[in-house]
């Protein structure tokens, strides 16, 4: 559905299935995945349907990412998928590094509990086995992967990518993957992303610790406890004065 300002709907369009996964807008486009597998593209305005895609073989969860051309995203299939923004049409499939589990649970380590993000020609994604995968946007190839990542999140800029660490980390990523900062944070496995608005980075812990670090240099820059050691789950939301 869309909302007008004064909360009232504009459109409505069924999706014949549930959808959990957030909408993402690109220009006059709003995509979303749905626990069905496929992928809707409707108008903005009128939430007419542009296209819409059978492109996985399971659920999508989370949210996708967009590039110039391609709209990215992961579902508890194994796979990162690319859909052409154009038409739907399906451009490639990879596996994430955990995925490539060859188990007869293989599912259970898909690239779905956090939405992946696009970076300068690169596809950044963390799976259920906690490894990061760095993706070339182009060809789904593999070019990297790290163990003990739970989490990815846009820089604002759109030129660096934050993950967020299993082990008490969170680190900011150039597109090739290099390292830029690494801070001490209470992170944990819930798969949460960082997020940054004015300047700083908000992640919460799987326990409910807020942590605020300064977007340039990593430097903690206060913590809070919003929860009595309760999961958390969902990621921060902030406007630059409040969250």
């Amino acid at each position: 559905r869309a909302v007008t300002p004064e909360g009232k709907f504009a459109w409505t369009y069924d999706a014949g299935s549930p959808m959990y996964s957030t909408p993402v807008v690109q220009g006059n486009t709003v995509v979303c995945g749905t626990n069905g597998g496929e992928v809707v593209a409707l108008d903005r305005q009128t939430g007419q349907l542009l296209w819409r895609t059978k492109a996985a073989d399971y659920t999508i969860e989370t949210p996708g990412a967009v590039g110039p051309e391609a709209f990215y995203f992961g579902a508890w299939d194994r796979y990162v998928h690319a859909l052409s923004l154009t038409d739907g049409k399906l451009l490639w499939s990879g596996l994430s590094k955990g995925a490539e589990k060859e188990t007869g649970s293989a599912r259970y380590y898909s690239p779905a509990d956090c939405g992946p993000v696009y970076c300068q020609e690169k596809v950044f994604v963390a799976d259920r086995a906690y490894k990061l995968s760095i993706l070339d946007a182009k060809t789904g190839q593999l070019l990297a992967s790290e163990d003990k990542c739970a989490a990815v999140g846009a820089a604002a800029d759109g030129q660096s990518v934050y993950v967020r660490h299993s082990d008490g980390r969170v680190s900011k990523r150039g597109p090739e993957g290099n390292v830029l900062w690494v801070a001490e944070a209470p992170t944990g496995y819930v798969p949460t992303p960082p997020v940054e608005a004015a300047g700083k980075v908000y992640v919460i812990s799987g326990a409910g610790t807020l942590t605020v670090l300064d977007a340039a240099s990593g430097a903690v820059r206060s913590q809070y406890k919003v929860s009595p050691g309760l999961y958390v789950f969902a990621a921060p939301a902030c406007d630059g004065q409040q969250v």
